[in-house]
């Protein structure tokens, strides 16, 4: 027989079961997921009923910062400001870089990437 669909299974550390179908594809995002949690995720396939559980997994997502603080805007013309910033309050790690976003009137949403270390950008 063919696999009609998968299921996945996710549980956070002392929560509830969640459950995922999952068609036509052997890989899935999972999304809202809590930072700092412990979830445990396991699979199984669907011919016409479901097979066992894969071997369980345990992954630890990732711990996110609080909002940069002091966003302020400098050197104003008519066509570009600079951007400057200070570290979070609550870094909770290692800041690997930060984004900042701006969408000029009418147009799509620009982003720009900088290291961590940077705590400014020219936006032209």
């Amino acid at each position: 027989g063919f696999i009609t669909e998968y299921q996945v299974s996710y549980t956070k550390s002392g929560g509830n079961e969640q459950l995922y179908k999952v068609q036509d594809t052997t890989s899935t995002e999972l999304t809202s997921l809590e930072p700092d949690t412990e979830y445990t995720i396991r699979v199984r396939a669907k011919l016409v009923n479901f097979g066992e559980y894969s071997t369980p997994i345990t992954i630890h997502t990732e711990i996110v910062p609080s909002a940069p603080i002091e966003v302020f805007a400098d050197n104003i013309t008519t066509t570009s400001v600079t951007v400057s910033w200070q570290p979070p309050h609550d870094v909770n790690g290692i800041i690997r870089n930060y984004q900042v976003s701006y969408t000029p009137h009418g147009e799509s949403e620009c982003i720009h990437d900088m290291a961590g270390d940077i705590t400014s950008t020219e936006l032209t």
